[in-house]
């Protein structure tokens, strides 16, 4: 499979000198540009290299533990399905492929999950740590 680094790298440089003006909550579910990453690490998708992400911790106003989120069912202690996700669809959070993430990488805010969700989720990625 051919990898664009270059033009990750490109978007990179101008994601990193925007300036954001929005706030992210834990139990948002964002479009983030998560990347072009290495080997089996979840990478992003289209020109802008976007993976949904489900957000666990704010850490400070601008950094973020998040989990990448899929549509392909996957199924394992590595995964958590969740109910309707992005779109509508069934998603399925990735925690193996948790990561801190700075705001200026979230893009566009899909919804809030509920209480209960986001509970199981943690709970789920807690026992793997």
């Amino acid at each position: 499979m051919q990898k664009y680094f270059d033009e990750w790298n490109k978007l990179k440089k101008e994601i990193d000198i925007n300036v954001v003006d929005f706030s992210v909550q834990t139990r948002q579910i964002w479009w983030c540009s998560i990347g072009l990453n290495i080997g089996s690490e979840q990478n992003g998708h289209g020109e802008s290299f976007e993976r949904p992400v489900v957000v666990i911790r704010k850490y400070t106003s601008d950094t973020f533990l998040c989990v990448p989120l899929t549509t392909k069912e996957k199924s394992g202690n590595y995964f958590h399905k969740m109910g309707n996700g992005v779109d509508g669809a069934s998603s399925f959070a990735i925690l193996s492929q948790a990561k801190v993430l700075d705001r200026k990488r979230f893009r566009r805010l899909v919804g809030t999950i509920s209480y209960k969700e986001f509970h199981d989720i943690v709970e789920k990625y807690k026992s793997l740590i």
